[in-house]
């Protein structure tokens, strides 16, 4: 493999997969500092997170 096609290995704080299960955990456990922090790196990575609340059908 030449070295142009050798990829480096990401940083796990530019992993948008990591921050996502971050919020997620947050969402679940009510910590909105965690929360509000997760969102803060999604959005620096470009990664823009929105949702509502799920609707009882």
């Amino acid at each position: 493999m030449s070295r142009a096609q050798t990829r480096v290995p990401e940083r796990p704080e530019d992993c948008a997969t990591a921050w996502f299960a971050v919020l997620e955990r947050a969402r679940i456990d009510g910590d909105r500092d965690r929360e509000r922090q997760a969102r803060r790196e999604l959005l620096r990575l470009g990664v823009r997170v929105e949702w509502e609340p799920a609707s009882d059908v």
